[in-house]
């Protein structure tokens, strides 16, 4: 990226909503720019996210320009969606692993609870899941009330989808939170999801409880 600062105040420059061949993916990047000056930056994918998601071919980029007074904090601008296509086959198609336990399926919004990984996580344990957002908003997912094996937990865990795109987030448990409640073992998980529209913030939908059983 080159980026141009002819403005008067400081400014950085970051993405939001980024996404590759459909699917939400964070990036690595917010570039500090002077008033009146240039500056040469990389919007970064890492492996890790690459991988979690099966990316393995880049063809389709999207992503906002999130610009902001770096002193102040201000916001100054939020480009449109910005569209890139690589060099990759045109006729490649991305491919999506939804199989697992559907844990909502309506209103355009699809959530799959596809495993629980407690023996690799950096943090303690982590639910992985799957969001198709087939609306025409911006949703976020949130989960509430959430139990493990009877005991409440609080999850770190708020995923943002773009309209039309997919994701693949986790569920984060904090091992002190297991450790506490004297969980050694996941067995049971009890949540209901929060959706609601990223941008104003209106509640799409509170869903019944979900209730899934991990062998």
């Amino acid at each position: 990226m080159l980026i141009e600062n002819n403005s008067a105040q400081n400014i950085t420059v970051q993405t939001r909503k980024s996404s590759i061949n459909g699917l939400m993916v964070e990036t690595m990047f917010s570039a500090d720019v002077a008033a009146g000056k240039k500056a040469n930056d990389a919007i970064t994918f890492t492996d890790t996210e690459l991988e979690v998601s099966g990316i393995s071919t880049i063809k389709d980029i999207e992503f906002e320009l999130y610009i902001i007074d770096a002193d102040s904090w201000d916001e100054i601008a939020v480009s449109d969606l910005i569209k890139l296509t690589t060099s990759a086959d045109p006729n490649f198609v991305q491919e999506y692993d939804d199989s697992g336990f559907v844990a909502y399926d309506a209103d355009g919004v699809k959530v799959v609870v596809k495993k629980l990984n407690s023996s690799e996580s950096f943090w303690g344990a982590d639910v992985y899941l799957y969001i198709e957002n087939n609306t025409e908003k911006d949703i976020t997912i949130q989960a509430r009330d959430v139990d493990i094996n009877g005991f409440m937990v609080e999850p770190a865990f708020s995923s943002d989808v773009g309209a039309g795109k997919k994701a693949f987030d986790t569920m984060t448990f904090m091992e002190e939170d297991l450790t506490n409640n004297g969980i050694t073992d996941i067995t049971d998980l009890e949540f209901k999801l929060h959706i609601f529209d990223t941008e104003t913030w209106d509640t799409i939908k509170d869903t019944d409880s979900i209730k899934v059983t991990f062998e």
